[in-house]
């Protein structure tokens, strides 16, 4: 056990100082990879933080209950380790259809999707991750970053006119980059996706409401799965 805490303390060492300057995350492995490995993977991985890190692995223990948290000692022999980093990438396609962060493209990046608690949710995709197959588990795992999109205010909601019109199916929410306040996130698998939300931006003052807002247009995805 002595032996694995100073293996620990080594690698969380050298791991911290190969992502200071990112946010990144990497790969789900049993084995630790290799300093070559490391270098490789510095420019195309992500670093976990304890929250995201605990809800991918909450999504994987429930296929794979095997996996065991990097932090939890001694690692019993029969335990895959899920390691705290994973593949970043810019888009994923999924039912032919492609999925992109916000940075990316942001019309590929606007969704909705169902939360754990199976209610429909709308944001866009800040990160993708994915996780490649090895001796813990057997096929590729794919989970996204959401930025929740926030509503407006409920004095805003009655000055929209699609409360008087909801055949327009429409969701009037504020403008993503315009709030100071940080957006609620979620992490989702790529099977929890619904479909592209359409959206077009409206500038501060229109409705009679202060600040930009964007239109949600969910009747396009025709409650496609």
């Amino acid at each position: 056990m002595l032996w694995q805490v100073c293996q620990h303390e080594c690698l969380s060492g050298l791991l911290d100082k190969m992502f200071e300057d990112t946010n990144n995350l990497n790969f789900l492995e049993d084995q630790p990879p290799s300093l070559t490995q490391k270098a490789q993977q510095s420019q195309n991985t992500t670093h976990f933080s304890e929250i995201v890190y605990e809800a991918i692995l909450i999504w994987i223990q429930q296929e794979y209950p095997l996996v065991w948290y990097y932090h939890e000692f001694p690692h019993l022999l029969n335990r895959y380790v899920l390691a705290p980093w994973a593949n970043n990438v810019q888009y994923v396609i999924y039912k032919t259809h492609t999925f992109t962060t916000y940075s990316t493209y942001p019309a590929n990046s606007s969704i909705s999707f169902y939360s754990s608690l199976k209610v429909v949710e709308y944001g866009y995709i800040s990160h993708i991750w994915t996780l490649t197959p090895n001796t813990s588990f057997t096929q590729p795992q794919t989970f996204f970053l959401i930025s929740l999109y926030k509503k407006i205010s409920g004095d805003d909601v009655v000055k929209s006119p699609y409360c008087s019109y909801p055949g327009f199916k429409c969701l009037l929410v504020h403008t993503p980059g315009v709030q100071r306040a940080l957006p609620d996130t979620m992490v989702v698998k790529l099977e929890q996706v619904i479909f592209h939300i359409a959206f077009f931006d409206h500038p501060s003052g229109t409705f009679g409401i202060k600040g930009c807002t964007t239109v949600l247009v969910y009747s396009l995805h025709r409650s496609r799965q």
